[in-house]
């Protein structure tokens, strides 16, 4: 398993699940339609998460993009270890092998299955 950093557009923790509505109203309002409430770990209940990113170039022009809108409690913050990647390898796998991982790609969008020479 490899982890890799991501950076996270979000709206710091509410003190209660009522004041993270309030914040959602306020959002709605301004135009936001795309987030979520943080359920945990607890430091982070009540966070609003505006969206994950691989790169800070992304995550930087989504809060761009809320500034635009008048969203002024977002942030960028940057998480390590925030997205996990599993890498396997099949040693000479036959055509049984290879539909069973095929298959698997077509169920988990994003995933990327190719032929590489096995690490020692």
């Amino acid at each position: 398993t490899i982890e890799l950093p991501g950076h996270w557009v979000l709206i710091p923790a509410q003190k209660t699940r009522a004041d993270a509505n309030a914040v959602i109203q306020e959002l709605k309002t301004q135009g936001v339609t795309d987030f979520s409430i943080v359920q945990d770990p607890p430091e982070r209940r009540n966070a609003i998460s505006l969206g994950i990113f691989r790169t800070e170039e992304g995550a930087q022009l989504l809060l761009n993009t809320l500034r635009k809108k008048g969203v002024d409690k977002a942030m960028l913050q940057r998480r390590e270890n925030f997205f996990r990647q599993a890498l396997f390898y099949l040693r000479e796998p036959d055509a049984g092998a290879v539909a069973k991982w095929n298959a698997l790609r077509a169920a988990m969008p994003g995933t990327e299955v190719k032929a590489v020479a096995c690490p020692e």
